[in-house]
């Protein structure tokens, strides 16, 4: 009787254990399959900037065992000779960078107004679209190397020399022009910009036309290195002072790195290719920062940075099992484009890449209502019966680049409007 009490007893044993084992089994292939990344997420790292040859380049900087900051400053080298429009060690920058540990702390490293500015500058400024605020009079104290140097001191793992490497490999070798640096010279207003101020030097054949197949001159890419000099400057007279367009050169990288830490950094020159003003000494192209006094301003004074809407951001989940890192570019649009991103991430659940291509739909400072061409015209119809001003928006700049982490996966995504591509692994 014992004998047959333990036998049955073995037997409820076994089948409850081999219950166990497959309700474990079944809730462990749920929660696989509530969390499969999507076919092309990463997840390791990633890295968004506006093309995939410096998404590339920062990937490769991880995979070296590089840290999230040394990725950043890389990629952004290479967007100063990919997109030498939007960006440069002429202008300036903002990090946000969240460590392994989930701290996060800001690096600003904005232009600052030089000691010696004309003390009628105000006066000077255009408000209307066209050509604007060129030349030497509008170029602020460059502070994109030392946003660099201070990010890399506290967060670097790769030598400082080391993340120039592949830059300069670019640099002397050549880079077909980009489809967007393309799209931007052919301009009528970007091209009259070109060709009548220094910049011709980087982007003419014998100061007439823009270069339409070829980026790099060796000629000229030896001269620059053969006289750069750190010692010294010129004052504004010196550089041309020719106007230039009204529109809004910045780019944005995202970063994140295997041990979970993050950079979101936005760097601008201001307006496309800033100043207008080529370095006759180094070859970089200087912003025209002071240009964003014009209109939000009664004075200004020396060391004073100018006001910006850029915005880099992480978001983080209570326990980290989420993070977003995103930001953008566009001037004034930069905040409307990654509050839309976010809201569709966030609120609408809509995956990274289609929260970031949404059209966007951006109110102006003369309360316009600004539609991004191919939004949908039922709404702006609906608009206009409600009496807004709507309008389409001709100069719809606003790009964002982005990275989601959700559990093991990691969407990262580079925005189509600039043809750029993200990189991970």
């Amino acid at each position: 009787m014992k004998s047959r009490s333990k036998s049955r007893l073995a037997c409820v044993l076994c089948v409850s254990l081999v219950c166990a084992a497959a309700l474990i089994c079944m809730c462990a292939l749920l929660l696989t399959r509530m969390h499969r990344c999507c076919a092309d997420d990463f997840t390791h790292a990633a890295v968004a900037a506006d093309s995939l040859t410096c998404s590339h380049i920062g990937r490769d900087i991880l995979l070296e065992g590089g840290s999230a900051v040394d990725a950043a400053i890389s990629a952004l080298l290479c967007t100063s000779l990919i997109n030498p429009q939007s960006m440069g060690i002429g202008g300036g920058a903002i990090f946000t960078i969240m460590d392994k540990d989930g701290d996060v702390s800001v690096i600003n490293s904005r232009e600052t107004v030089p000691k010696n500015f004309p003390p009628d500058l105000l006066k000077k400024c255009r408000t209307s679209l066209g050509l604007g605020q060129v030349g030497g009079d509008w170029i602020g104290v460059p502070g994109e190397l030392r946003g660099y140097a201070a990010a890399h001191d506290k967060f670097g793992k790769l030598p400082w020399e080391r993340l120039f490497k592949p830059i300069i490999k670019l640099a002397r070798e050549g880079f077909p022009v980009p489809v967007y640096l393309s799209s931007v010279l052919k301009n009528p207003l970007i091209t009259k910009l070109v060709q009548s101020t220094s910049l011709c030097q980087l982007f003419c054949h014998e100061n007439k036309t823009v270069f339409a197949k070829h980026i790099m001159d060796p000629d000229f890419a030896h001269y620059i290195r053969s006289i750069i000099n750190i010692s010294g400057t010129h004052p504004a007279s010196y550089y041309n002072v020719t106007p230039s367009t009204d529109l809004f050169g910045t780019t944005h990288v995202s970063v994140l790195a295997s041990d979970g830490s993050a950079v979101s950094v936005t760097s601008t020159i201001n307006h496309f290719f800033g100043s207008g003003v080529v370095s006759p000494k180094t070859g970089i192209i200087l912003n025209n920062e002071l240009a964003d006094f014009c209109g939000r301003a009664d004075s200004v004074s020396a060391g004073e940075q100018p006001p910006s809407s850029m915005s880099p951001v992480i978001i983080r989940s209570k326990h980290r099992e989420k993070v977003l890192i995103i930001g953008g570019s566009g001037g004034s649009q930069i905040i409307t484009a990654i509050a839309t991103a976010i809201m569709n991430k966030l609120w609408f659940g809509m995956n990274l890449e289609d929260a970031i291509k949404d059209k966007v739909v951006f109110v102006n400072s003369s309360n316009s209502v600004l539609f991004e061409p191919g939004f949908d015209k039922s709404m702006m119809d609906a608009m206009q019966t409600f009496g807004h001003d709507v309008k389409y928006n001709p100069w719809s700049l606003n790009v964002v680049n982005g990275i989601m982490k959700e559990h093991h996966c990691i969407s990262a995504v580079s925005d189509r409007r600039k043809h750029a591509k993200a990189s991970g692994y």
